[in-house]
């Protein structure tokens, strides 16, 4: 549909797929009427976009999100708090995006998440920590990333990762004023 943005939408809608177009954000910077009609939506689907980059504030007002597929588009970061207004969702599929660098705090305090995709991005580094947060994790993927090599163990996979990342992170403090 070529679709550049998201107008008004049904206010009891509970899965969207927008998959397939030319969407570059969410929002665009205010608090639209359609943003209401987010309150009930438990699966979204924004794969194969165009997004470059995602605010905070993108996903505020969908609380009741279950599944959330932002694969297959150009994001390079995931802000701090990014997904932390879901209380109960279980899937985060951010692969096949530019992503390199994957900080614990980006995920909030999802203890029902059960899959995180990260795979075929460009991660480089990722924070150690991050697997302590989600009780339920069965699946954490991140095959084909710089930092991953295919043939050992996901332990083994991510110490490359876990080793860049307190790297990353040293390097960021004594450069931060």
């Amino acid at each position: 549909n070529q679709l550049t943005r998201l107008n008004s939408l049904p206010s009891n809608l509970k899965h969207l797929s927008v998959s397939h177009n030319r969407l570059t954000n969410i929002s665009d910077g205010h608090r639209n009427s359609h943003h209401d009609s987010f309150d009930h939506l438990e699966t979204i689907n924004l794969a194969s976009n165009m997004m470059k980059s995602l605010k905070t504030d993108d996903f505020r007002s969908m609380k009741s999100l279950r599944e959330l597929d932002l694969s297959n588009n150009f994001v390079e970061e995931l802000p701090k708090g990014i997904f932390k207004y879901f209380d109960d969702i279980t899937k985060i599929d951010v692969s096949h995006n530019n992503l390199k660098i994957i900080n614990r705090s980006s995920f909030g305090d999802n203890k029902k998440l059960e899959t995180i995709g990260l795979e075929f991005n460009s991660i480089n580094a990722i924070d150690p920590a991050l697997l302590e947060d989600f009780p339920n994790l069965k699946a954490f993927n991140v095959a084909g990333n710089p930092c991953v090599k295919s043939s050992i163990n996901l332990m083994a996979q991510l110490q490359k990762c876990f080793v860049n990342y307190e790297e990353a992170s040293r390097t960021r403090k004594t450069t931060t004023i």
